[in-house]
């Protein structure tokens, strides 16, 4: 039985992106060495440190990103930019499409990583809905169960990782991480006074956390994270394409 590819649109509808990240993990307690200079060869806009938590951040195109770091674990994190006057909900824009670019560049940026255990990448997706009978509707179709029926569901939450042996690398596996739900969203508008918070709206979401073993004990070669990148991104635009093939 084919399944859809990445190329293909969703079953439904076509799954928006509120956040994407992308994690790079080290032995624990270990310093990363990873900064905003490092991946635009000149200083970030924004830094603010915590202890031992850096976090840069500064505008990526249209939008924002954010390199956090702390030992051991190193974050690179695409957000929307501030609401506009409509108060909408923020997003990036439809899934894959507007993250094209901000693959691309992780991909470029993969020489400058430093030595990694571990990559995850991770995605916040929905889908607007005008109620939770209609989030609970697509994420019937979504699911594909036959015979499932969520209509007086109201608090509905499905999480499966379905591992699958890597592409990339011999006698790896990936992990595949989705949490299925229907969820409330609040639009927000950050002003010169803080953050406003408008209405609620409903959405079927999609969680994604895509990563490699958590068996590796040594820093995974050099030779291997570009690939090993690429199949993470490639997992996840077939997952939101195909759902969780549970």
């Amino acid at each position: 039985m084919s399944h859809p590819t990445a190329s293909q649109p969703s079953p439904v509808r076509e799954w928006q992106i509120s956040s994407a990240r992308l994690t790079l993990l080290q032995t624990p307690g270990r310093p990363v060495a990873l900064k905003w200079e490092d991946l635009f060869d000149e200083e970030p806009p924004n830094r603010n440190a915590q202890g031992p938590v850096i976090t840069e951040f500064g505008p990526f195109e249209t939008v924002q990103l954010v390199v956090q770091t702390r030992p051991g674990r190193a974050d690179l994190v695409l957000t929307p930019g501030p609401a506009g006057a409509a108060m909408e909900i923020p997003t990036l824009g439809r899934f894959p499409g507007s993250t094209e670019l901000f693959n691309k560049r992780i991909v470029e940026w993969a020489e400058k990583f430093p030595p990694v255990l571990r990559l995850a990448f991770g995605a916040q997706l929905f889908m607007p809905a005008s109620s939770v009978e209609e989030a609970n509707s697509l994420l019937e179709e979504i699911i594909g169960i036959p015979g499932l029926k969520l209509e007086h569901v109201r608090d509905f939450l499905l999480q499966t990782n379905v591992p699958r042996e890597s592409t990339a690398e011999a006698g790896g596996r990936i992990n595949r991480l989705t949490k299925l739900l229907a969820q409330q969203l609040r639009t927000f508008d950050i002003t010169n006074s803080g953050v406003q918070l408008g209405a609620v709206a409903m959405a079927a979401g999609m969680e994604l956390d895509i990563s490699t073993s958590e068996e590796r004990v040594q820093d995974m070669p050099a030779q291997l994270v570009r690939p090993l990148l690429e199949e993470l991104l490639n997992t996840a635009a077939d997952l939101a394409a195909a759902g969780p093939n549970l």
